[in-house]
C-alpha cells in the first residue's frame, strides 16, 4: 500500500484513534520488516505443551512449523527485494542489503515441496461467506474474479510476447500454453498464419491485445460470441474494425462443482462441445493460491544475483523439483 500511495496509517491504524496519524513509507516498510521478524522467533520457540495443536485450524500448512518459518523468510527477502533503488547497506536502514536478501532465501523454500499453499476444491461446498453473496468459499479467488464470470480478462500484448518470445530471442515459455487461453474452433481462409493452433487442430490459441494502439477506448476488445447454428465465432458488433476481435480469447473457465459442467472447459452452449473455451490453469476453481513458493525464492535469488554481475550462480537447478 505505501508503495502505491506513499504516507498511511500504521502505527495508529488499529488504534482507538479516529483520526490516526500518518507514517512515512519507511516507518511503515521497516515495521513490516520487524513484524516478520518477531514472526520468525515466535516460530523458533518449542510451543506449550498445554498450548492447541499448530495443525489445528492450520488449512495453508498443516501445522509444519518449518513452512511456516520458511514462509517468513521468503516474505522477508520480498519485502527487502523492492529497495533495488536504494543504496546499498544494512536493511535495518531502509537500504539495499543483498547480503540479508540472499540470508532470507537460504533459509526459505528450496523445493516445491517447501511451498505454502491454499488448497481449493471445486465441489460447491456447503462453508459460505459472510459478505451477503451467499457463494461457497472452496474455490480459488482467481475463479471467482475471473474464471467464473462472462468478463472481458484478456491476455494482453506484452504478456504475450514475453512469454512467446521473450526478449525477442524467438523461444517460446513452455509454460505458455497453459497461461493462454484456447477456444475451440475451425481454421479458415481468413484465420492469421500468427494464430497458434493444437496439434490435432481442433484449438487456437487467444493473441495478446495491444493496450498501446487505441482499442480500448474504440470498444475493443469486443467479447466473443457463437453461432450454435453454424458452429463459428463471431462479435456481435455492427463495428467493422471490432469484427476481427475473435482473435482474443477471455480467460472463462467451467468448474464441475460450481456451475455443474462435465468438465473444467466453459461452453457458450452447455450441450455443444465446438464452443468450448479453455480458460487458464490459475483460474480454475481448484486451482490452488501460491502463498509462498520456491519459484519466488529462485526468481528473487535470480536478480540478487544479476544485479551482483554474479552469472556463474545463474544456472537451473540440478535437481527436479
Amino acid at each position: 500500500m505505501t508503495d502505491l500511495y506513499g504516507e498511511l496509517p500504521y502505527t495508529e491504524a488499529l488504534s482507538e484513534s479516529v483520526a490516526p496519524r500518518y507514517d512515512t513509507g519507511k516507518t511503515i516498510f521497516l515495521g513490516c520488516i520487524a513484524e516478520l521478524e518477531e514472526a520468525i522467533e515466535l516460530f523458533q520457540r518449542d510451543q506449550s505443551v498445554s498450548a492447541a495443536p499448530l495443525s489445528v485450524g492450520d488449512s495453508w500448512n498443516d501445522g509444519d512449523v518449518n513452512k511456516w518459518l520458511k514462509m517468513c523468510y521468503l516474505l522477508k527477502a520480498r519485502w527487502l527485494n523492492h529497495l533495488t533503488k536504494k543504496q546499498a547497506g544494512s536493511y535495518k536502514d531502509g537500504k539495499y542489503d543483498a547480503a540479508e536478501i540472499l540470508s532470507c532465501l537460504n533459509k526459505a523454500q528450496q523445493s516445491n515441496s517447501d511451498n505454502t499453499l491454499i488448497r481449493h476444491t471445486d465441489t460447491n461446498g456447503s462453508t459460505h461467506d459472510v459478505q451477503g453473496w451467499n457463494e461457497t468459499v472452496d474455490y480459488s479467488a482467481l475463479f471467482s474474479t475471473v474464471g467464473m464470470n462472462n468478463n472481458r480478462y484478456y491476455v494482453t500484448a506484452t504478456f504475450y510476447e514475453n512469454l512467446t518470445n521473450f526478449g525477442g530471442y524467438g523461444v517460446e515459455d513452455p509454460r505458455a500454453d497453459k497461461f493462454i487461453p484456447w477456444a475451440r474452433s475451425v481454421k479458415s481462409a481468413g484465420t492469421l498464419p500468427e494464430i497458434k493452433w493444437s496439434d490435432d487442430g481442433r484449438w487456437r490459441r487467444s493473441m495478446g491485445v495491444d493496450l498501446q494502439t487505441n482499442i480500448l477506448s474504440n470498444s475493443g476488445p469486443f467479447a466473443l460470441s457463437y453461432n450454435n447454428t453454424t458452429n463459428s465465432w463471431y462479435c456481435n458488433t455492427t463495428k467493422e474494425e471490432r469484427l476481427g476481435d475473435t482473435i482474443y480469447v477471455q480467460g472463462r473457465c467451467g468448474s464441475k462443482g460450481y456451475n455443474s459442467n462435465k468438465d473444467m472447459l466453459f461452453r457458450m452452449y452447455a450441450t455443444n462441445d465446438a464452443s468450448a473455451l479453455s480458460g487458464v490453469f490459475h483460474t480454475r476453481a481448484s486451482s490452488p493460491t501460491a502463498m509462498a513458493s520456491y519459484a519466488e525464492a529462485c526468481f528473487i535469488k535470480a536478480e540478487v544475483l544479476f544485479r551482483q554481475g554474479d552469472k556463474p550462480e545463474l544456472t537451473l537447478p540440478t535437481k527436479k523439483v
